[in-house]
């Protein structure tokens, strides 16, 4: 099985937009308005959104004033959405109000033109100043409408869709009926609703931004039910640390300190900073297999993303698996096609013309996934100076798509999802039945280094207790650091090197067994998951919430009879190991968010 890496991605969303000559043919529909106030609208995005499939964004003028020009066949389901000029979801635009239901998407029309008239804007969300006939959208909660709290707005607006609505999901997919229905059953992704302008839990925020498809106050990112559905093609991040460098909520870490971590750092490789992975399938983008596959997909930001927006090349492109090594600039990576060998293994790979777009992707082969070279992927480290000023859960950027090196382009909507800002944290470990409260966390501290490790006791037993690893708090939440819930969490040998100086390299993830485990129960074996194998022990916490130094959590493995039982690795006395703790959210496409804690051990 091949090593997982984890590239972290930042909250944006990708949006679709179509270019070229299209057909005479095609009947279109242009959906005008005006966002007011104009000062605030000037500049915004507006997105015309469908369920699944391209998406067309305007900008609007100094005055506000936007016109958008669709498909007319795509009009049915579409929904209007807003983004600041930075790519920052704004919220949706509410086209009807009746009581305590907002409707946001279009019926089916045979008319040219659609003027919506003034939109006013206001926190989280916009409406018409002027609703539209309700007979010219889906104004019933379970076939395409939404809830509204009190005050009018839809209620998952201004909080990226993190609000419970239990309730309201099981009236939604009991109302919808077949799965094709606008507004339909989320419980397959080869439902329509499951796509990023589908809303499963009717809370007025797509699924392409709502970090809570389902409205069960669980994110995305550690949510089963939602994972292989519609966070399918949902960016997932990865971060690593040393214990010397290690950032907790409980051991002091600031804003300050963790972005010092996950930006640009002298001398980076490829494991430090923060981590981002794009892994698209084709299907996953157009909602059906492409009957020509993709030419090639790459990626745009809005102006003043400062780490990939257009004329910037802060972000570096990472290696990753059919692709191996550090690329340098993302904005100067014009792509790559890989394809499995002939013999010996591995892959051979052609890098796209120089004249393709910066920011591409890798076209890459099946790893277990969908038949033929229908994968593109991407492994982002952002460097930005200011990662968390930057790359910020719910922006918006664009994967644009085409056929042919002339085809017309396509764009697709993808948001940055939460992200972990720090590692599981090591209150205190026990060895040799002697139990050590941390309380140096310097660069020289026992477990830094192989030079500094932690000498392990004469039954080469390891425990330890500590925190989780945390994210920041996202939009209409108080506080600043909220622990991660529902993790996965596991101890992975990375390689043994023995007093002769053998380096012995792991090369298949696994995880020693866990036992003496405190708050964390063990995670069940079956099958190809390969979750229970790598992170062997779950979260009996199951949502997140405000880091506190009683949250603790404790597991230990022995470290000698990991090492011959699960990786027949040598264990020789006073051979170094290198161990990861590791804690991971649910699988999605291609890989899983995962928050890393390296510590360096000495067997007796």
């Amino acid at each position: 099985m091949r090593t997982l890496r984890l590239v972290s991605l930042t909250s944006s969303v990708l949006l679709i937009a179509v270019t070229g000559n299209a057909s005479a043919a095609v009947p279109t529909t242009v959906i005008s308005g005006t966002l007011a106030p104009g000062a605030s609208g000037k500049t915004m995005r507006v997105v015309a959104l469908q369920s699944k499939g391209p998406a067309v964004t305007a900008t609007a003028s100094s005055s506000g004033a936007f016109s958008l020009k669709v498909p007319r066949s795509s009009v049915n389901g579409l929904s209007l959405q807003l983004l600041t000029s930075k790519g920052r979801y704004a919220g949706p635009v509410l086209l009807y109000v009746k009581s305590r239901v907002g409707a946001e998407r279009f019926k089916t029309t045979t008319a040219a033109t659609i003027k919506l008239g003034t939109v006013t804007l206001a926190t989280g969300y916009a409406k018409l100043s002027k609703f539209l006939a309700s007979s010219a959208v889906y104004s019933t909660v379970g076939a395409g409408a939404v809830s509204l709290n009190t005050a009018g707005a839809p209620i998952g607006a201004g909080r990226l869709g993190l609000v419970s609505t239990t309730s309201r999901r099981a009236t939604a997919r009991g109302a919808a009926g077949s799965g094709g229905a606008i507004g339909g059953t989320c419980a397959s992704s080869g439902s329509p609703e499951t796509g990023p302008g589908g809303d499963c839990d009717a809370d007025g925020v797509p699924n392409v931004v709502d970090v809570d498809d389902n409205g069960n106050l669980s994110l995305d990112m550690t949510d089963k039910q939602t994972s292989q559905t519609t966070a399918g093609i949902a960016p997932w991040s990865e971060i690593i640390m040393g214990l010397g460098q290690a950032q907790n909520a409980n051991t002091g870490a600031t804003a300050e300190s963790i972005n010092s971590l996950l930006g640009p750092q002298v001398g980076m490789t490829g494991s430090d900073g923060l981590n981002i992975v794009l892994f698209v399938d084709e299907k996953a983008i157009t909602s059906t297999a492409s009957a020509t596959p993709f030419d090639y997909v790459w990626a745009t930001c809005s102006t003043g993303v400062a780490w990939c927006s257009p004329g910037t090349d802060t972000a570096n492109m990472n290696g990753i698996g059919w692709y191996e090594g550090t690329h340098g600039s993302w904005a100067s990576f014009h792509g790559a096609r890989c394809v499995s060998a002939s013999s010996g293994g591995g892959y051979t790979c052609t890098n796209k013309p120089s004249s393709y777009p910066g920011f591409g992707l890798i076209n890459v082969p099946p790893n277990g996934g969908p038949s033929g070279n229908t994968t593109w992927v991407a492994s982002i480290k952002p460097n930005a100076l200011d990662t968390l000023g930057t790359v910020i859960p719910g922006s918006l950027f664009s994967l644009n798509y085409r056929a042919t090196p002339t085809g017309a382009v396509s764009q697709a909507p993808v948001a940055i999802q939460p992200y972990f800002v720090t590692t599981p944290g090591v209150k205190s470990y026990t060895t040799g039945g002697v139990t050590t409260t941390i309380s140096d966390r310097s660069s020289t501290a026992p477990g830094t280094s192989e030079g500094n490790p932690i000498q392990l006791g004469a039954d080469n037993g390891f425990a330890v207790s500590g925190w989780r690893p945390q994210r920041f708090a996202l939009p209409g939440e108080d506080g600043s650091f909220f622990d991660v819930g529902a993790l996965n969490y596991g101890l992975q040998v990375r390689f043994v090197r023995t007093p002769d100086n053998v380096m012995h390299q792991v090369t298949e993830e696994s995880s020693c067994p866990l036992t003496g485990l405190s708050n964390l129960t063990p995670n069940s074996v079956s099958g190809s998951d390969a979750i229970g194998r790598i992170w062997p022990a779950k979260d009996t916490t199951a949502f997140d919430r405000l880091a506190s130094p009683t949250n603790t959590i404790s597991l230990a493995t022995n470290v000698a009879a990991c090492l011959a039982d699960v990786y027949h690795l040598p264990t020789t006395s006073g051979s170094k190991v290198s161990v990861v703790l590791s804690a991971a959210g649910s699988y999605l496409t291609g890989g899983v968010n995962r928050s890393n804690l390296a510590l360096s051990l000495e067997l007796n």
